[in-house]
C-alpha cells in the first residue's frame, strides 16, 4: 500500500521547494522563443527531471522538430484530471535589465523570459506530480500532464491532443492569474481587412478613391461599435471589445492611396460565439458601404479562439479554492480577458480552468519574473487539488 495522507491539506507537505526551484531555474534558462518553435530543449530538461523522478515521458512531434510531451500518473478507473501547460515563450526583444535566460534570483523573484508565462506554472505542475508519485499517494483515478507547444502562436500543441482523443474530466490550464481561478475567459476573433481604391495624381485625389478614407470610415465604425459593447460588461471578465491594432496602406503622399490594410481584433464573451461576431463584423461594413457606396473590401479571419466558462460549482473550481484556502491563499475566482488553450479543451467538452503563479502584467515585456513563493504555493494548490479530484 502507497502512502494515504490523512487529509488534502497533509498531502501539499510533499513539494519539495528545492527540487522545484531547481527545475524552473533550467525552463527559463533553457530557450524555446516561438517563432520560431525551440520547445525541443524544453521537453529534454522534463524528460530528464522526470525520468530521474521515476516517470516515464512520452513525447509526439507536432510539427517538424516541435513535440508534446505528456506524463501520466495513476491507473485507477476514476475520473481524470489534465494538467496542461505550455513551453513556449515570446520572443526576448529589447529593453532587458538582465539576462532573459539568466534565471536570476533577487528579492524572491526569478527573471527570465517564460518566468510567469508560462514556465512558472509549467514547473508547479511537474512539481505536483512528481511530488505525488514520490510519496507514492494511491490515486482512484488518473492525472495526465501535457507540456504543449505552441500556444502563443496557433495552440498546435493542445489541438493535436485534443485530435488525437485527449479526454479528461477536468482541466487546470497553466498561466500566470496571480493564483486566481479563471472560470470565464473571452474568446477572440482577429481579422484582416484588405480595402481596395483606385490610384490617382494626389493633386487630383477625386480622380482616384482613397482606400486609406474608406479605411478610415471603417476603423471609425469599429471605435462606435467598441463604445457600444462596453456598456454591457460580462461578470468577472468586463465587455467585449474591438481594437483596431495595424493599419498600413498607401504609397506616398502624392499618389492616391488604392489600397489599404487593417488588422482587427474582437475580444467574444461567453454566451456568443466566432460565427456571431464574425456576423458583426459583417453588418459593420455593410453599413460603412451603406454610407460610401462603391466601398471595396475584402475580409479574412486569421485567428477564431471561442469563449470559455466553467460553472463556479464544477468540482475542479470547488477543489482549487478549497486548496487555496487552506494554503492561507485568497481563492478568487473570476475571469481572465487574455485568450489561452483552455479554450480548446472547453470546445472538447473538457471543463478547463486557467491557474498558475505570475501577473499577465509580466508577460511579453523586458524583465518578465515570478515570485518563487507564488510558484511553491500553486505546486501545494495543485498537490491538494489532485488528492481531492482523484486521490
Amino acid at each position: 500500500m502507497g502512502i494515504q495522507p490523512q487529509s488534502a491539506a497533509g498531502s501539499a507537505a510533499v513539494v519539495d521547494p528545492i527540487r522545484l526551484e531547481s527545475l524552473l531555474r533550467r525552463l527559463v534558462a533553457t530557450d524555446s522563443t516561438n517563432p520560431p518553435g525551440g520547445e525541443a530543449s524544453t521537453v529534454a530538461v522534463l524528460a530528464d527531471h522526470l525520468g530521474r523522478h521515476g516517470l516515464r515521458a512520452e513525447t509526439v512531434e507536432v510539427l517538424p522538430g516541435r513535440p508534446n510531451l505528456s506524463v501520466a500518473f495513476g491507473s485507477g478507473d476514476g475520473p481524470i484530471l489534465l494538467l496542461n501547460a505550455h513551453m513556449d515563450t515570446m520572443p526576448v526583444g529589447p529593453g532587458w535589465s538582465r539576462s532573459p535566460y539568466g534565471a536570476i534570483i533577487e528579492d524572491g523573484l526569478l527573471y527570465g523570459r517564460g518566468a510567469c508565462d508560462a514556465k512558472g506554472g509549467l514547473a508547479a505542475m511537474v512539481e505536483a506530480v512528481v511530488a505525488i508519485a514520490a510519496a507514492k499517494v494511491n490515486l482512484r483515478g488518473r492525472v495526465v500532464l501535457d507540456a504543449v507547444i505552441d500556444e502563443e502562436a496557433g495552440a498546435a500543441g493542445t489541438l493535436a491532443n485534443v485530435a488525437a482523443g485527449r479526454r479528461a474530466d477536468w482541466a487546470i490550464v497553466a498561466e500566470p492569474t496571480e493564483l486566481a481561478i479563471a472560470r470565464v475567459g473571452n474568446g477572440q476573433l482577429d481579422v484582416t481587412l484588405s480595402v481596395h481604391g483606385h490610384a490617382a495624381h494626389g493633386s487630383m485625389p477625386d480622380k482616384g478613391r482613397s482606400a486609406i478614407a474608406d479605411a478610415a470610415a471603417l476603423v471609425a465604425a469599429f471605435e462606435a461599435a467598441h463604445a457600444r459593447l462596453r456598456a454591457t460588461p460580462y461578470p468577472a471578465l468586463g465587455p467585449a471589445s474591438y481594437n483596431v491594432g495595424t493599419i498600413e496602406g498607401g504609397l506616398q503622399a502624392s499618389i492616391v492611396a488604392a489600397e489599404c490594410r487593417l488588422e482587427v481584433d474582437r475580444r467574444i464573451l461567453p454566451g456568443s460565439t466566432i460565427e456571431a461576431a464574425t456576423a458583426e463584423i459583417d453588418a459593420l461594413i455593410e453599413s460603412v458601404r451603406a454610407a460610401r457606396p462603391g466601398l471595396d473590401v475584402t475580409r479574412e479571419v486569421t485567428l477564431a479562439i471561442p469563449p470559455v466558462e466553467v460553472p463556479a460549482d464544477s468540482p475542479v473550481c470547488v477543489a482549487l479554492a478549497a486548496a487555496l484556502r487552506a494554503l492561507g491563499g485568497a481563492a478568487i475566482v473570476g475571469g481572465l480577458r487574455a485568450t489561452s488553450d483552455a479554450a480548446w479543451l472547453a470546445a472538447a467538452d473538457i471543463p478547463a480552468v486557467v491557474f498558475g503563479p505570475g501577473s499577465l502584467v509580466d508577460a511579453h515585456r523586458p524583465d518578465e519574473r515570478v515570485a518563487l513563493a507564488d510558484v511553491e504555493l500553486a505546486a501545494r494548490a495543485l498537490v491538494m487539488t489532485i488528492v481531492t479530484l482523484v486521490g
